[in-house]
């Protein structure tokens, strides 16, 4: 393991402390005026990072990344996947020319910044995210996801407050689990679902690294295959996940299968390249508050 400072430019739009202070979910944590944050990386997602978060000047953020040296491009996918989770690449010039002729907009924006929320890592942890959300409030989505962590994830080696710190599970990780350890970790009648997610995408191999590059309408398609998975579920979980969603065209004949469903993908915003360096050393409620 080595440390490193990945520090990461910060849009004027973006209110670091508003993703700091709201909409916490597990195995996103808080310590002082820091995030602390656990990343699968590397093949297979079998290696972890940890990333710590602060704000360090107004236009910049310093993240001391904890990373496994097995994973040569790991600071890379480390830069990534903050980059889009904390919405640092949006064109935010181009939503303000937007709004600049509407005075409810244009107060929306100068209200508290347009960066706002967090986005999930990867698909698993967001499907399993949606999941949880299913007729709950807010503190409990935290509490479910935080047991799942530590019941099939593994300690990151990071603490907050004296307490570990979990990497979330992969699907091989929880597949295995019996209905009664999920509901050992507080999800109640969610254990059916969560055990669907967890076996399709086993199944069907899914690694972050294989699908972080993918177009979000094919992952919507691909989610449709889960067991009580209908669009709407699927769609929230892709643009929890890239940002981005698809529609669907007519409707699904049923909420386990997109037969009879064609989806398109509006074209979002081209996000702008930011600039960064490293220094070593359907059912669902709503969860769109992680975004």
């Amino acid at each position: 393991m080595s440390v490193h400072d990945l520090v990461l430019d910060l849009d004027t739009h973006v209110d670091f402390t508003y993703a700091l202070e709201t909409y916490l979910i597990y195995p996103w944590v808080r310590h002082g005026d820091e995030l602390v944050r656990p990343l699968r990386i590397g093949p297979k997602d079998a290696h972890h990072a940890v990333a710590r978060i602060r704000q360090s000047a107004p236009n910049q953020l310093t993240a001391r990344v904890t990373i496994d040296d097995a994973v040569p491009d790991g600071i890379d996918q480390v830069r990534a996947a903050l980059v889009r989770c904390l919405h640092l690449d949006y064109p935010y010039e181009q939503i303000v020319a937007l709004a600049a002729g509407d005075p409810v907009l244009q107060a929306a924006v100068n209200h508290r910044g347009l960066g706002r929320g967090k986005l999930y890592p990867e698909v698993f942890e967001a499907l399993c995210g949606v999941v949880c959300a299913k007729r709950t409030n807010f503190n409990r989505i935290y509490a479910m996801m935080r047991n799942l962590a530590a019941a099939f994830g593994e300690p990151s080696g990071e603490t907050v407050a004296g307490e570990p710190v979990y990497v979330f599970p992969t699907p091989p990780m929880m597949s295995t689990a019996t209905d009664e350890e999920l509901r050992e970790c507080k999800v109640g009648f969610r254990a059916k679902d969560l055990t669907n997610v967890a076996g399709y995408l086993t199944e069907v191999g899914y690694t972050w690294v294989d699908w972080r590059s993918r177009p979000p309408v094919e992952v919507i398609a691909d989610l449709l295959g889960v067991k009580g998975v209908g669009p709407y579920t699927a769609n929230l979980t892709a643009n929890l996940v890239y940002g981005s969603g698809g529609t669907p065209t007519s409707t699904p004949t049923s909420s386990t299968s997109s037969a009879g469903s064609t989806w398109t993908t509006p074209t979002p915003p081209r996000r702008r390249s930011p600039t960064s360096s490293t220094n070593a050393g359907d059912s669902s409620a709503n969860t769109s508050s992680t975004s």
